[in-house]
């Protein structure tokens, strides 16, 4: 299933992207926004595939949110809606996979979805094919939100990972950081640069572990140098991180 946010501030011209995407049934909405940021809001929470934006919105512009967005690790495809033709150039600036115009034709829009499914199908071969799960795994960048900012961050800065509030939440020596990614997806990215998932909801930096103390049912408590928390290894990570710490 495709899944879609629609944001225009009009409400007639969502329920007309709506009425379109209603006739393919592997197209889903999972959401709709009307201003700018609730469409940030909405995709960190959705992870939709495809943004039907409109440029001229209140609080962000369609411009200044695919700017936001296109700095993701996960990006979704942007197609770019408005009643003016003098935005082009932005748009495709931006990567934008489509630009209608206002009024949209039933005829425009099939065109818009046959350009769609086909980008969507190649690169969903090519993340299939790709053993790290896509180009970007081989990153040692990850962006994330901190006061309505995309700040880098460099994995070695990374101590550890969490989820608060249902959001995934890096931190390092001197922030947290929330990331638009799954802690699940997040370890696939690190694993491969000595980080280890303890816990269902704890990744760590090997590197930054001071000692680790023996717990009930042989599980470990980890003590962190630098930070004041202790992060736990749960008897399903257990056999795993004794291999990887040489615990005999």
């Amino acid at each position: 299933m495709i899944k879609v946010l629609i944001a225009d501030d009009e409400y007639l011209a969502r329920e007309d992207i709506k009425y379109f995407l209603s006739k393919y049934d592997e197209f889903s909405v999972v959401g709709e926004a009307n201003h700018g940021k609730e469409v940030l809001e909405m995709n960190r929470k959705f992870r939709p595939d495809v943004i039907f934006l409109d440029i001229k919105m209140p609080v962000l512009s369609g411009i200044e949110v695919a700017k936001i967005i296109n700095d993701l690790i996960e990006r979704p495809e942007i197609v770019f809606l408005t009643a003016y033709d003098d935005y082009a150039i932005n748009a495709f600036e931006l990567d934008a996979i489509d630009y209608m115009l206002k009024p949209i034709s039933e005829d425009r829009f099939n065109r818009c979805i046959e350009k769609l499914k086909a980008k969507l199908s190649s690169n969903e071969g090519k993340y299939k094919s790709n053993n790290t799960g896509g180009n970007y795994r081989n990153m040692q960048i990850i962006s994330a939100y901190k006061n309505g900012v995309i700040i880098p961050i460099r994995y070695n800065d990374i101590i550890y990972a969490t989820i608060c509030d249902r959001d995934t939440i890096l931190v390092t020596k001197n922030d947290e950081y929330r990331v638009n990614i799954t802690l699940c997806e997040l370890y696939e990215s690190l694993k491969d640069y000595n980080f280890y998932k303890t816990h269902k909801s704890f990744i760590i930096n090997l590197n930054y572990i001071d000692r680790i103390e023996p717990w009930f049912n042989s599980t470990y408590n980890i003590i962190v140098r630098g930070i004041d928390i202790k992060i736990p290894v749960s008897r399903n990570y257990v056999k795993g991180f004794r291999e990887r710490m040489n615990i005999n």
